[in-house]
């Protein structure tokens, strides 16, 4: 009936309670056929022990050629039944909408799920885990995150994952991007699919680590530049950066004009981009302000200059 496709590394703080929400959901629907697999990508911490816990789970383990996208690929492919569930490390399911999708799925109204879910951030500064919804409808984002229920032909009828992207952030818009122009419909539900542990997206920590491990480099450029003419595509385009618009239009201006003050404009956007993040420590405004201004830049060249390299041949071996 359903395969849970687990993927992670070095998640030995959530990857336990993940299995058990996985547990917890399969009982709460009620379903006798089911697999749980999880795919590793070649962890250092004690991650893949926690696993062997639990009997059920077949464990896999990727030493070369690691990333998001050749870790889910390689679950689905070993996965025997005709629904996948694709899961983070560090999420727990929402048993609620497990239920309702399979429902959905047996009425044939859809065979490619998602929903809202809950980020639970913790603050290292302060030390305080607070959650806040992100609702996919309502983004500019319409499109799934790397937690969903599809149907195993439809999810093989686009080959899966594209590994080029070798970095988090844009192997999951790619795939819904594709599926949608072949012509399959995602169906948004109302429950929540689950609560994701992590660190705040706009932390200055996160986002400068995002530049210079090359993450940016996959989930922006590279995904703007293979889907440039798609019409899915300039709204999440516009949606999230119109900063980097900003600042190609007031290039243009000011070699038009011969007026480099017409770049005062952009350094506005920017300051404005800055100050709408709420609830966050005024140090942080300075952080992000650079940072916005580096993204831009590597996102204008990467779109023209960034070619990364064909994927690795994915080695990997199974556990148990």
């Amino acid at each position: 009936m359903v395969s849970f496709i687990i993927i992670g590394k070095n998640e030995s703080s959530h990857i336990e309670k993940c299995i058990k929400g996985v547990y917890d959901s399969i009982h709460y629907a009620d379903i006798d056929k089911y697999e749980i697999i999880y795919v590793d990508s070649n962890s250092s911490d004690n991650t893949i022990d926690l696993v062997k816990k639990f009997p059920e789970v077949s464990i896999y383990n990727i030493y070369k050629g690691q990333s998001p996208a050749s870790g889910r690929n390689l679950g689905a492919k070993n996965a025997c039944y005709d629904l996948l569930f694709f899961i983070d490390g560090d999420n727990v399911i929402n048993p609620d909408f497990l239920k309702k999708a399979i429902e959905e799925y047996h009425n044939k109204s859809g065979v490619f799920f998602t929903g809202p879910h809950n980020n639970s951030y913790f603050d290292k500064k302060t030390g305080k885990t607070f959650k806040k919804r992100y609702d996919l409808t309502n983004s500019a984002f319409k499109t799934a995150t790397g937690w969903f229920v599809i149907d195993k032909k439809t999810f093989d009828s686009v080959s899966g994952f594209d590994e080029r992207y070798k970095k988090p952030g844009g192997e999951d818009y790619d795939l819904t991007l594709r599926l949608k122009n072949s012509g399959v419909r995602i169906k948004y539900l109302e429950e929540i699919v689950s609560t994701h542990y992590t660190i705040l997206y706009h932390h200055p920590r996160r986002l400068w680590k995002m530049i210079f491990n090359r993450t940016q480099l996959y989930a922006r450029p590279l995904l703007y530049r293979r889907h440039f003419f798609d019409k899915y595509m300039w709204p999440i385009i516009i949606g999230r950066e119109y900063t980097l618009i900003c600042l190609i239009f007031c290039l243009i201006l000011s070699f038009a004009s011969d007026n480099m003050y017409v770049l005062l404009g952009y350094l506005v956007a920017t300051f404005l981009k800055s100050a709408i993040q709420k609830n966050r420590p005024f140090y942080e405004f300075f952080a992000r302000i650079p940072y916005y201004f580096l993204r831009d830049i590597t996102t204008m060249l990467g779109f023209f200059f960034f070619w990364p390299r064909k994927p690795q041949h994915v080695k990997w071996e199974k556990i148990k």
